[in-house]
């Protein structure tokens, strides 16, 4: 039976990176409409990549030994070699708007490791829908760590959110607010991460923690792009809005902010 790839919607965002750890494989993260996240790990896609070149030469190897069962062993199973180099996690039921990508460690790596990464995505929200929603699953940010396997020898890969943050505040005793998140971004050295708010703010947070940090205010909309200098110890952070501005912030935090 053939999956059914529309059954989550149109893909909202999209991030790829080739992260410490992954033997120079490219991860993609793809954001859906339907709120899940899926996680592929690239150097198994296509027939010219090594780590699935590999599993095919061990297969025509077995073949070679065992003729008489040429036709079971002979054959590699593209949709089992699909899902065990992807993995997804649900983060609701709103769009994923916006993804990015950082390693999840510096460990020695060869063309068998794991690639593990971290990741945060940013989704739309509802302030009325998101007030149904458990305390503890209520957030419009989450970080997540995947874990993506190159081989059948490996482990299966798996993602799963590590901490959910919101944005503004929701609920009988909060006023009003726009939950939702545009935009997301990792600082160069991973150790945190800013995402833009449809409450015109920017807000940055630890990424060993998933604490808050720190919240730049000064747009008229919507905040719908963040970035921050490759120079960390300079401090510089820029933001964007549907007020058509850009604002250059010069004192965000240069330590880990844990």
């Amino acid at each position: 039976e053939s999956r059914d790839h529309r059954k989550h919607g149109m893909i909202t965002s999209l991030c790829m990176a080739i992260p410490e750890g992954s033997n120079g494989r490219p991860i993609v993260a793809c954001g859906m409409e339907s709120g899940n996240v899926f996680f592929h790990d690239c150097g198994m896609i296509g027939t010219t990549m090594n780590a699935r070149d590999e599993i095919k030469g061990a297969a025509t190897a077995t073949t070679a030994t065992t003729t008489k069962d040429k036709k079971t062993f002979g054959k590699v199973d593209d949709d089992n070699m699909s899902r065990r180099s992807s993995c997804t996690v649900m983060l609701g039921k709103d769009p994923v708007l916006c993804l990015d990508i950082a390693s999840s460690s510096s460990r020695h790596s060869n063309k068998h490791s794991s690639a593990s990464i971290v990741a945060i995505a940013g989704c739309a929200g509802d302030a009325v829908e998101q007030c149904d929603i458990p305390i503890k699953d209520r957030g419009t940010v989450a970080l997540m760590k995947a874990s993506l396997s190159p081989s059948s020898s490996s482990s299966s890969s798996r993602a799963k959110v590590k901490y959910r943050m919101e944005t503004c505040r929701v609920g009988e005793h909060a006023a009003g607010g726009k939950p939702g998140v545009s935009c997301c971004k990792f600082r160069s050295d991973g150790k945190m991460f800013a995402v833009g708010g449809w409450d015109r703010r920017a807000r940055i947070f630890s990424r060993k923690s998933g604490k808050f940090i720190d919240m730049r205010r000064g747009h008229s909309d919507s905040v719908t792009a963040v970035d921050f200098a490759p120079d960390v110890s300079s401090g510089l952070f820029a933001t964007g809005s549907g007020d058509g501005l850009i604002s250059l912030w010069n004192d965000v935090f240069p330590g880990d902010g844990s």
